[in-house]
């Protein structure tokens, strides 16, 4: 995991799933999305973040879940790719194959 300057919490919250031990969606977004905003070596990351408020169809509620400082900026792409990927849209995928 990265830094504590580029995740942002120290503690996270973990949970399991399948019997592994992992970091919250909310978590890892806010990890995705400081890391990628902060370095633009880790322009990845914020890739990442996006990718992850794009598949999994979240919505502008689901900022109550993460950090105040980073709320505006998950909204704000969260309209963002509303706006390229009106419902009923088929999503592209980096390789160029519909989903």
């Amino acid at each position: 995991m990265g830094r504590p300057e580029q995740v942002g919490k120290e503690h996270l919250g973990a949970i399991e799933i399948d019997g592994l031990s992992t970091v919250t969606l909310a978590d890892l977004i806010e990890m995705k999305l400081r890391s990628g905003s902060k370095n633009l070596l880790r322009a990845q990351d914020f890739a990442d973040g996006t990718g992850l408020i794009h598949q999994h169809k979240l919505r502008s509620e689901f900022a109550e879940h993460l950090d105040k400082t980073l709320r505006s900026a998950f909204r704000r792409l969260v309209r963002l790719i509303e706006r390229e990927n009106p419902p009923g849209a088929r999503m592209q995928t980096a390789y160029g194959h519909a989903t």
